[in-house]
């Protein structure tokens, strides 16, 4: 799936580029946990008013879509 890498672990990462930046997301045990992740980063990130934004609050949209993707991580059987 798109974003989601399998690691020589046998696990999964999933992780995007937005704001000029490469961004981990996390690690999954499967290719469909690590894609749900993904997926709800990028449509928080879609949601997100780049232009607008400085370095810092960047870094924290997207740390805040990432927190909302991994607290929802137990949803994603």
């Amino acid at each position: 799936p798109q974003g989601v890498q399998k690691t020589t672990s046998g696990n999964f990462k999933a992780q995007t580029t937005w704001g000029g930046k490469n961004r981990y997301i996390g690690m999954f045990g499967t290719p469909k946990q690590a894609s749900a992740a993904y997926m709800s980063v990028k449509n928080d990130l879609a949601a997100a008013k780049i232009s607008l934004c400085g370095a810092d609050e960047e870094d924290g949209i997207f740390d805040a879509a990432k927190k909302k993707a991994l607290e929802s991580k137990t949803a994603f059987k």
